[in-house]
């Protein structure tokens, strides 16, 4: 389960951004990106407006 949101992680991390940097740049709680980081599943807004901010497909970063 917290295999496949990894990749959230190693996109922000390849910007050099803090998750507090991430939830800035999409609009949500810094909890929330903790969250998605850990594997914990979230709306598809939330996945919408945390691909846009690090320049990726949501399927890409979210992948079933």
């Amino acid at each position: 389960m917290g295999d496949d949101n990894s990749i959230v992680k190693e996109e922000r991390l390849r910007k050099l951004w803090s998750q507090a940097k991430l939830s800035q740049e999409a609009g949500v709680a810094i909890r929330t990106i903790a969250r998605v980081e850990n594997g914990i599943n979230c709306s598809e807004l939330t996945k919408r407006r945390i691909a846009q901010a690090l320049g990726k497909e949501v399927e890409y970063l979210f992948p079933l």
